[in-house]
This record gives structure tokens, sequence and C-alpha cells, in this order.
């Protein structure tokens, strides 16, 4: 639900009159976000959807607002039968809703919403970190970067991958591959 006001804002020190739309919470109907002046937005997703508005996939589809949302959530559910779990984190690395997709108890990623693109979480263990150097040659030049960078955890490592591009979605699938490949 929306509703329209009119706001005087003040900036750089010239008063400019515009319209706001506050965006409403569709359980509880609570005030949970406003458009700035261009339209746009403006609050950061876990203010967007506090912990009591949980969102469904469209409202996060329209949100994200990037194809490789999509692209990504298609290729999920199709290769590994797999139906997306929406969940709330208070986690410190990312606190909000995010979209969480397993293969039986076994987690294969988690998104994370944002303004014009998401964050994919992909956790590469120990025992797939060998294959995971291999792959990574292949690589664009950012992932590469983003493992080198990220510290390893008992031998693996928490890649929290921002998909930007197609470039970036397909090295995403590629680490999801490193993950889900059966072990011997």
């Amino acid at each position: 639900m929306q509703k329209q006001y009119t706001e005087t804002a003040y900036r750089k020190g010239i008063q400019k009159q515009h319209t706001i739309m506050t965006h409403r919470c569709h359980l509880c109907s609570d005030k949970i976000g406003k458009t700035d002046e261009s339209g746009e937005l403006d609050m950061v997703w876990h203010e967007t959807y506090p912990a009591h508005c949980q969102p469904d996939m469209k409202q996060i589809r329209e949100f994200v607002d990037s194809p490789y949302w999509e692209q990504l959530c298609s290729y999920l559910q199709k290769t590994y039968v797999t139906s997306p779990s929406i969940e709330y984190s208070r986690c410190s690395m990312q606190t909000g809703w995010n979209v969480k997709y397993k293969k039986g108890s076994r987690a294969i990623c988690t998104l994370y919403p944002d303004k014009g693109y998401f964050i994919c979480m992909v956790s590469i263990g120990a025992k797939e970190a060998a294959e995971a150097e291999l792959v990574m040659k292949g690589c664009s030049p950012y992932l590469q970067g983003l493992y080198e960078k990220t510290v390893p955890f008992n031998g693996g490592r928490w890649l929290m991958i921002e998909v930007r591009d197609k470039e970036t979605l397909e090295d995403v699938k590629e680490m999801i591959g490193v993950r889900m490949r059966k072990k011997k």
C-alpha cells in the first residue's frame, strides 16, 4: 500500500518541494519506507522489510530489480530441483530477509537482496577448496580477487559475491557447481 504526500526538502541551502511515496508493510500497515524525489526507494533492504514484515518472492524481485536475480533463481530451481526459503537473519554479515536454497539439508547458497543487485553467499568448504581454486582460474578478476581476500575459516571460505553483471552470474553458477558436486 502506498500513500502520497508532499514534503519540503532542504538540500545544499536550496529549499525544494517534491512528492514522496510512503510504502506500508503488507502485513501490519506500518510505514516502512519512502521514495525520494526521483521515485527511488530511499531505504536499505532491512529497513524496507523489517523482521515483522516478511516479503514474498515478487516483492523481493521488484526490490532487487535485476534480470540476474530471476535468472539465478530459475537456474537453482531447475538444476537442483529445489524451492526458495525466505528467512530472516540477524547476522552481522547481512542483516535482514534473505532467500536460501537447499538440497536436502545441504545449503546451496543464500541470496541477499539489495537495490539493483544482490549478494550470493556460497560457502566453499575445505573439501571443495582445491577444485574451487582450479575453477577460479577461469573466473572473472572480480571473483578471483574476492576469493583471495576472503579469509579461510576452518579450511573453507564464505564468498559474499555481488551479482551485478552476467559474467559474475556465470561465476556464481560455477562456484555453486563446485559446492554441489558429489563427494567421493
